[in-house]
């Protein structure tokens, strides 16, 4: 039997959980589906919709924004006109047409996939058959993307791409280089590029020393 709340002011229709309704929903609403709750016919309203957590719905659903609760179901097929997000493990057996953007969590299952704007994508997609661009959010690397002839993008991580090296120690000089190394020369030795990048002085005039007592030169 179901239990049915109404909240006038958000114009919100609200299954509560643990509760079945054995009625189409066509009205012009926002519907909430509690925690294991079941839809046991077609939804099509111009509001938002909301399943959740294993909560169900036998048909299709129409309906403008799509949250898929955790683990919820459709045996249908779900149209958005909005955005769809589907959290962990949630599925749809039938077609998923998205005119807006896709937030796809882990685990989902979806018969079909065809959005028109970006496709969110945490873990593996959630179907072989997928239109649409695609984005990945995580460092894997699937070949099933690669199949689909879909674009897939990766993310780029902040902090990646711009390697930071670390500081030097101080203390450790770096080692000289082989150019840098001249060997100091023997001493009263000259090297060559000394020999040829220096000229002699002229030395210095000596004075001439006499013999003794000036006698001879």
């Amino acid at each position: 039997m179901a239990s049915i709340r109404a909240h006038k002011d958000s114009n919100t229709l609200i299954i509560m959980k643990n509760s079945s309704y054995a009625r189409p929903i066509t009205h012009r609403i926002n519907l909430i589906l509690g925690m294991n709750a079941r839809c046991m016919e077609q939804v099509a309203i111009d509001g938002d919709l909301e399943l959740g957590k294993n909560a169900q719905v036998t048909g299709s659903v129409r309906a403008r924004n799509v949250i898929l609760g955790p683990g919820s179901v459709v045996y249908g097929d779900v149209t958005a006109y909005g955005d769809l997000k589907a959290l962990d493990n949630a599925s749809v057996i039938g077609h998923v047409a998205v005119q807006g953007g896709a937030f796809v969590r882990p685990g989902v299952r979806f018969g079909s996939l065809d959005v028109g704007g970006l496709i969110e994508i945490q873990g593996r997609p959630p179907s072989k058959h997928i239109q649409g661009k695609m984005v990945v959010n995580d460092d894997m690397d699937y070949p099933e993307l690669k199949k689909m002839g879909a674009e897939a993008i990766k993310k780029a991580e902040p902090g990646k791409g711009h390697v930071v090296q670390p500081p030097k120690s101080p203390g450790k000089a770096e080692p000289e280089k082989a150019a840098d190394k001249v060997k100091p020369a023997a001493k009263g030795k000259q090297t060559q590029a000394q020999k040829k990048g220096k000229k002699k002085a002229p030395e210095e005039e000596k004075p001439k020393k006499k013999g003794f007592f000036g006698l001879f030169k």
